[in-house]
């Protein structure tokens, strides 16, 4: 297994090389960087299966620091490394899509041989969970419509390594333009809810009339009531909450492909 930790304390970084070194028999293979930019770089190298990553470094702080990891690599499972003090930042990042969290102070060899290898394990099962459909009839097409180009960014990186092909619009008339001019089939469109322009609601409407076998996947960042009220949406309809983790955003849309 091999784990990339982003720490800048060298003490830290020396006491967790020393529990690594007790268990040999787990086959850790640790490399290490001192800043999240440092990180970056060597994830670009596609060589890494878990970053263990602390959340307070020089070029980074807070949740901003899981949010360029995920941005950069949405298919790597991470574990966050956390002091006493900043451990209700550490629970955050888990709701946002972390797999684990550890604490500097109560760690020792078997927790952190133990989050690493189930932070493992859960995103290998994830992986694994791919509808057999989509593995006889090839990777569906999906059609992603959101006006925030980060977020854009990254949900087209998830569904790529998900397996996807994905064509992707900052707006509704960008998307309806690609809805009529790919020549293959779209089998889902996934839509921000609130945009200029064209809410998700119309994008959909105008799109099933273009390509009426399209399935829809909403996103929102907004409580379910205000999205209702707002935009005319109806009770029953499939969407996903916004920020989400990449577990989370596959499993939706396989559920909707099946």
């Amino acid at each position: 297994m091999r784990v990339l930790l982003i720490e800048d304390n060298e003490d830290d970084v020396h006491f967790i090389r020393e529990m690594v070194a007790e268990r040999k028999s787990a086959g850790i293979e640790l490399e290490w960087a001192d800043q999240l930019g440092r990180g970056l770089m060597r994830l670009a190298e596609d060589k890494i299966d878990v970053v263990l990553l602390d959340l307070s470094l020089p070029d980074s702080h807070g949740l901003s620091t899981f949010d360029k990891v995920t941005a950069h690599r949405p298919d790597l499972p991470i574990v966050e490394l956390t002091g006493l003090d900043d451990e209700g930042m550490a629970v955050q990042a888990v709701r946002k899509g972390a797999q684990d969290y550890l604490v500097k102070g109560r760690l020792d060899s078997d927790r952190l041989v133990r989050a690493l290898r189930y932070a493992l394990e859960r995103h290998h099962r994830t992986e694994s969970a791919r509808s057999p459909a989509e593995d006889r009839q090839g990777p569906s097409t999906i059609l992603l419509v959101d006006d925030e180009d980060t977020l854009r960014e990254v949900a087209n990186k998830i569904l790529t390594r998900g397996g996807y092909t994905v064509l992707d619009a900052k707006d509704g008339n960008a998307c309806l333009k690609i809805a009529q001019e790919y020549t293959g089939p779209i089998h889902l469109l996934v839509t921000d809810m609130l945009m200029p322009g064209m809410n998700g609601r119309e994008v959909a409407d105008h799109l099933v009339t273009l390509r009426e076998r399209t399935k829809v996947l909403y996103m929102s960042g907004y409580p379910n009531e205000a999205i209702l009220s707002h935009c005319g949406f109806y009770p029953g309809i499939v969407f996903v909450h916004k920020p989400f983790n990449p577990e989370t955003f596959l499993r939706k849309v396989r559920e909707i492909l099946r």
